[in-house]
């Protein structure tokens, strides 16, 4: 982990591209591909990967700000509770995708699949 470090700001461009109609840099695959992907890794995929990230954020917790340790704090209880109370707390916790399909998802599989125990997340 980085510590004391110090952010240098170039405002000359040192990449020049330019978006166009058949560009694949940056762009969302499609819809279809992005709901096999999500269904062949499945609602459990999705709750362990959190309950990895939140093992991971434990770590460092002590570094962490007060409002990001209130989150954290939110985001844990979410295990050990049913899928209405995992879905309250991330809502509480102001978790939320990148589209509203993308929230729903997250929703649904938040509801299907309990987070694992703390400690036993792994890395993400």
């Amino acid at each position: 982990m980085l510590r004391n470090g110090r952010v240098l700001f170039d405002p000359e461009p040192a990449l020049l591209y330019r978006q166009h109609g058949g560009s694949t840099i940056g762009a969302d695959p499609p819809l279809p591909d992005r709901l096999r992907r999500a269904l062949r890794r499945g609602p459990r995929g999705f709750t362990a990967m959190v309950a990895a990230h939140l093992d991971c954020l434990a770590a460092v917790e002590p570094r962490l700000t007060a409002e990001a340790r209130r989150v954290l704090a939110l985001l844990r209880g979410m295990r050990g509770r049913g899928p209405l109370g995992r879905m309250l707390l991330a809502r509480q916790a102001g978790l939320h995708r990148q589209s509203r399909a993308q929230d729903l998802a997250m929703a649904l599989w938040l509801a299907l699949a309990p987070l694992s125990p703390g400690g036993t997340g792994g890395a993400p």
